[in-house]
């Protein structure tokens, strides 16, 4: 066990040379002992699994990670359609640019502000960070608008700190 624990210890120190400053203290990854490295890896479905994949990754990157694969999965293929700047789209509210909004969140065709595309909406301003009221005004549209690459690269430009 102990030899174990300073492997998986050694396996996750930085590569010599690499000195890594956190202005938030909060950020920094705080190594575990020999016991929680022991304990996750007896927790872990298979030793041989928990060495070769991420067992060994810093939390912080393997959130990060976990973040960009569930972002790229929700928003990543959606079609990059542009939505007029300076509308308000609201529920139950019929415009032509609702169309445009529904196809861009990947719905079905349509014209109505449904609950589906409401909800829609509301997971998008949440992923996205902001307020998730269900309406498409300026901010959310210009996140739309943005589409999923500028947040991939902010994700990804994380993960290369991380």
């Amino acid at each position: 066990s102990r030899a174990f624990a300073a492997l998986v210890a050694d396996m996750r120190r930085p590569a010599r040379g690499v000195k890594m400053r956190y202005i938030d203290q909060e950020a920094e990854p705080k190594p575990p002992g020999p016991a929680d490295i022991v304990r996750a890896a007896s927790l872990a479905p298979s030793l041989t699994d928990y060495i070769q994949t991420a067992g060994w990754m810093s939390p912080l990157y393997m959130r990060l990670r976990s973040a960009r694969a569930r972002y790229l999965d929700i928003w990543g293929d959606l079609p990059a359609v542009q939505i007029p700047e300076g509308v308000k789209l609201r529920p139950g509210g019929k415009a032509p640019e609702i169309a445009l909004l529904r196809h861009r969140l990947g719905l079905p065709d349509g014209v109505a502000y449904d609950k589906a595309l409401a909800a829609r909406v509301r997971a998008f301003q949440t992923d996205h960070g902001l307020k998730p009221d269900g309406v498409a005004g300026v901010a959310t549209v210009a996140a739309l608008n943005d589409g999923p690459g500028r947040y991939d690269r902010l994700l990804a430009l994380n993960l290369e700190r991380a």
